[in-house]
This record gives structure tokens, sequence and C-alpha cells, in this order.
């Protein structure tokens, strides 16, 4: 059962295991759907294990041998599966597994399978507690110690590292292919990545298949010496014209772009005119908003590719930037344009989501505007001019669907 294919698991093997195996460190039976972050996540941070789900148990935590399964309602999979996402931090990704009872009509045991998690550890409760799996079967889990999760700890380092060394690497390339003068410009570099990419999630071809087949570039960039090249774990396009626009994705479902930011002249528009405004150029809100709209939607599309699930990073890092004014299309006053000045050269915000959750208005909305609410913060923007947040929130909805 622990290693077994999931296409080969028959009821009967259910059987043979549960005659085998006692509740324990890797071993657990349930009646009904229950408790299901605390028993996984006790799993993901010892040893891994399986939970059986359907059976029942004698005073000595033994599988007793009618096993009578629970109905087959419909949705089972995906109760435990939101319940391990939304009760898990990291989340976690079980691997579910429903076999018929035999003689029963519409009565399944259900085999969840959880691996030892190199994300541990991962708590629940609203991140405060971390359970570990015990020796004995009364009770099969425990808090952990301190020293215990201090070890997990140390040990989802080494993911964050080499998160940082490839998105170096990438910098570096970033660098290399672009002229000076593009990254002298205002730029903005937008990232997503696994918060702990401990294993790669898609294949490098499979990477530059969806690179040809689903362009990232916008068709109006397309104008001089447009390559896309291969490297190791990965593919990237970058643009040689005069604009900066470069993209990448790895094999450890790491996405990055990096495209210039246009300044704009003052609209025809604006009232009241104001001569000393007419020869000054602006950055554009509604650019930058519209550029991690844009970002937003491919890196939900290439992690359902991908078929990952897990905890994901979205960074976005405006560069060059210092001095720079920020004009918002609505704006009407002058005096607003000149407060909204960045005194810093680099502005960074960041938020954490669940590709999933970026499939719903709700929650594409919600990564969107903690993003920009970060970035405009550094420009002076006062919270009663975001008057367009209701208007973006109505755009995503428009697009996505409730």
């Amino acid at each position: 059962m622990f290693t077994k294919l999931a296409s080969e698991i028959e009821f009967d093997d259910i059987v043979e295991f549960c005659q085998e195996w006692g509740e324990g460190v890797r071993v657990e039976y349930k009646s009904e759907i229950a408790h299901i972050p605390k028993i996984i996540s006790s799993f993901a941070n010892t040893q891994g294990g399986v939970l059986i789900v359907g059976v029942e148990t004698d005073k000595n935590s033994r599988a007793k041998p009618d096993i009578q399964g629970i109905p087959n309602e419909g949705g089972i999979r995906e109760q435990i599966e939101q319940s391990a996402t939304d009760g898990i931090y990291p989340a976690i990704i079980p691997e579910v597994i429903m076999c018929d009872v035999p003689g029963e009509r519409d009565r399944v045991v259900v085999v969840v399978r959880v691996e030892e998690s190199q994300q541990a550890p991962h708590a629940i409760q609203n991140a405060t507690r971390v359970y570990v799996r015990t020796g004995s079967v009364t009770p099969p889990y425990e808090l952990a110690e301190i020293d215990r999760i201090e070890y997990m700890l140390k040990r989802r380092e080494e993911p964050r590292r080499m998160n940082r060394r490839i998105l170096d690497r990438i910098e570096e390339r970033v660098r290399v292919n672009s002229y000076r003068s593009q990254l002298e410009r205002p730029n903005m570099a937008i990232c997503a990545h696994p918060v702990f990419p401990y294993r790669p999630i898609i294949a490098p071809p499979e990477i530059y298949e969806y690179m040809v087949q689903h362009p990232l570039i916008p068709s109006t960039a397309r104008n001089i010496d447009l390559s896309t090249k291969r490297v190791t774990g990965g593919t990237f396009h970058v643009e040689k014209g005069d604009w900066l626009c470069f993209w990448e994705l790895n094999e450890h479902g790491i996405i990055y772009c990096r495209e210039g930011l246009h300044r704009k002249p003052m609209p025809n528009n604006y009232l009241p005119r104001d001569d000393d405004n007419r020869g000054e150029e602006y950055l554009s809100a509604d650019e930058i908003a519209s550029k991690i709209y844009g970002f937003l939607g491919i890196a939900e599309n290439f992690f359902t590719k991908c078929e990952y699930s897990g905890n994901v990073e979205m960074i976005v890092r405006l560069a060059q930037v210092s001095g720079e004014k920020l004009l918002f299309s609505s704006d009407l006053q002058p005096a607003a344009v000149e407060r909204r000045q960045s005194a810093e050269s680099e502005i960074l915000a960041s938020t954490r989501c669940l590709p999933r959750k970026i499939r719903t208005a709700e929650g594409f909305s919600r990564v969107l505007i903690a993003l920009l609410d970060q970035l405009f913060w550094v420009f002076n923007v006062a919270d009663n001019e975001w008057k367009w947040r209701d208007w973006w929130r109505e755009y995503v909805t428009d697009r996505i669907g409730k």
C-alpha cells in the first residue's frame, strides 16, 4: 500500500493491508472523514504514511475485519484535497485513491497517501500547531517539540537556497541578453515560484513546447530579433529591440518576467491645463496594473499545466524609479501627481497564495490589489485615491466570472 501504483490498488489489497498493519507512525484508520489537516500534516512531518477511511478499529487500534467503507456521495476526493490545502501551511496535496466495496452499492474505501515532505514543518490551526507521528497508538500524533521543529526548519532552507541560485542565474541572463540602456530606464520584474521548490514539477521539453504554443510576449513588442533559447532546466524569450522584454520558465515552477515601463506624457484631457507640466513624462499606474494582471493569468495557466497546487509566492520589483512620478488615468489635478513621487530606486512587493485561489475573481483580485497596494504606497498614493480598486475588481469579475 505504501508503494503500489494507485491504478493497481484493489479492495483485496486494502483488506490484506488492514490485516497486517495496525495504527502507528505510518498508518491510521478512520470510519469517516475527520481530522484531515492534523493527520496529513503529521504524516508529512514524520515519515509519510497512509490514512484509510471507511475502516473501524478495535480497542487495540487494529482494523476490524468487516470493512464497511463510507457512502460515495460524490466530492470525496475534492473534500479531502481542499481540507489539506486550506487547513495546512505549507499546503499539501495528498494522493487520494477510492475503491468500491464489493457487494455494497455506492460505498467506497478511501486511501490517502502522504509522502514525507521536504517542505516540513507543516502547521495547522492558522499555522500555530505542528504535529508529528508517534510510536504510540493513543494518540498516534502529538505536538512537535521545539528541537524537532528547528530541525525541520533547517532542512527547509535548502529549497530556499536553490530558489535563490536559480533566480540569480535568471537575473544574470537578463543582464547579458539586454542592452545597458534598457536596464537604466524604469523597468519591472515579476516572479512567481513555489515557496519551497524542492523538486522539478515539469520537464524542460514541455516548457519549450509551452512557450512556443502559448506566446508570452505581447505582439506589439515583437519587432526585432525575437529569440527563444534553452538553458539548464528551462527556456527563455528575449526581445533585443528598443524595449526590454524578457521571460523565463524553469522546471522548478519558477516564472520570471522583466519588462520596461513606458514614460507617458501628460494627457490632453488633463485639467486644469498647467504649462509647467506640458513637457513632463510620468509612469502609468494603469500599465503597471495591466502587466501584473497579465502575469497572474499566465502563472495560473502554467501551474495548472504543471498540476502544481502548493503555496506560491508572487514578487514584483520596480527598478530605476527614483524620482519618477505616477499618473492615474483618472487624474484631474496636477498637485496629486506632483505628490506621487518615489524616493526609492527599487520598490518590492510580495504576497503568497494557492494557484487554485487565483482561478476565482475574488482570489485573483485579492492578489492583484495586495501587490499594487504595496507598490503604490511608496509613490505616496493615499487610500482615498485608490478609487479604481473597485474598477479592477469589476474588470476581473467580468473576465474570470464569479
